[in-house]
């Protein structure tokens, strides 16, 4: 017994150095983000708690009250956001079609260090080229300081995406009202694309929508966003049901990336249901002409969707399609934004 014993602890302690590098790497890529307060109190909780484990794999007993202290950090972290975070007047998330409260899940961590973290990770595996990594995380953080500004703590879909809970009966919809927070016979339903619906692409949208005093709404399909398959177009169908029974009368769908392939797609069966679309960064080649006006949003630089396969599809919409060229990649709702919610504002009041 004693012999199995001392394998078993040898086994552990060898696990423990495979895994000691790899567990320093993260520590360090994630310290090199800019973080949240919660974010920082997190890295923190896992470092102390990482440094118990270690110790006590490593035969020092005393280390599991340094465990103790790590783990009861991050649940205090995380106790005090699901209490702390509430959806305002202003920024909402509910879950659809039954519109209640959004799930604890969607509280636990910031949606902002997610966000970065990731940002600097995917280029490391090769997700985003180093051509679209260029400027991305310093856009990306520019977002969340504007977001943050407009209302500090908010929720995100991103945690019940990633777990795979987005289905067409139980949806996260993160929801926006217009600054005045008058009643309003206006929205818009902002799809989003591939990685999944976050609250602050959302938020960037809305400002385009100011202007013209409009709801945004933003529901969620799922991680790869692909909004063209049953679940994705019932998912649409359930959020213009619930704008309805808001009093709206007058419907916009926009979409990114996968989100705008799918509203080009699925925009001929809703003709009478919205008025217009916008698409950034995206269109399906094969989608069928709706005959609704269309403004499509193209990057010249865009490796994912090229800027002569968007610039066709709008050639065969005729004169119902207004064009327009950025110089920047696909990732140009987050680099580009001020820019892309003029040209939003200035085709919304015209439509």
């Amino acid at each position: 017994m004693a012999a199995n014993r001392r394998i078993s602890i040898l086994i552990l302690r060898g696990l423990s150095l495979i895994l000691l590098l790899p567990i320093i790497a993260l520590i360090i890529l994630v310290a090199i983000t800019p973080l949240t307060v919660s974010g920082m109190f997190y890295l923190v909780g896992f470092i102390v708690f990482t440094v118990g484990v270690f110790g006590i794999t490593w035969g020092y007993r005393r280390s599991r009250y340094v465990l103790w202290l790590g783990l009861t950090l991050i649940v205090t972290v995380a106790v005090a956001r699901i209490f702390l975070l509430r959806s305002s007047d202003k920024i909402k998330l509910l879950i659809l079609p039954e519109q209640s409260a959004t799930c604890w899940l969607n509280c636990l961590i910031d949606e902002q260090d997610a966000s970065l973290v990731s940002t600097r990770l995917l280029p490391l595996i090769g997700w985003i080229s180093p051509t679209e990594a260029d400027g991305l995380l310093d856009a990306m953080y520019a977002g969340y300081q504007s977001m943050a500004a407009d209302q500090s703590l908010v929720g995100s879909p991103f945690a019940r995406t990633y777990l795979n809970l987005q289905n067409v009966y139980d949806f996260d919809t993160v929801v926006i009202e217009p600054d005045n927070h008058q009643p309003t016979a206006t929205a818009l339903i902002f799809l989003h694309g591939f990685i999944g619906n976050f609250t602050m692409p959302c938020w960037l949208i809305a400002q385009a929508v100011r202007p013209i005093h409009a709801l945004t709404v933003c529901p969620s399909v799922g991680w790869r966003g692909d909004w063209w398959i049953p679940n994705g177009e019932a998912t649409l169908r359930a959020t213009i049901d619930y704008l309805h029974q808001q009093g709206i009368s007058r419907i916009y769908v926009a979409g990114l990336s996968n989100g705008a392939v799918g509203a080009s797609e699925l925009a001929y069966k809703l003709t009478n249901e919205i008025a217009g679309l916008i698409l950034i960064s995206g269109a399906s080649p094969d989608a069928i002409n709706s005959g609704l006006p269309v403004l499509v949003l193209a990057g010249t630089e865009d490796e994912r969707m090229p800027i002569a396969m968007m610039r066709a599809y709008a050639n065969q919409l005729g004169d119902k399609a207004t064009f327009i060229e950025l110089n920047a990649d696909h990732f140009m709702l987050a680099k580009h934004d001020k820019e892309i919610q003029s040209d939003i504002a200035a085709w919304l009041q015209k439509h």
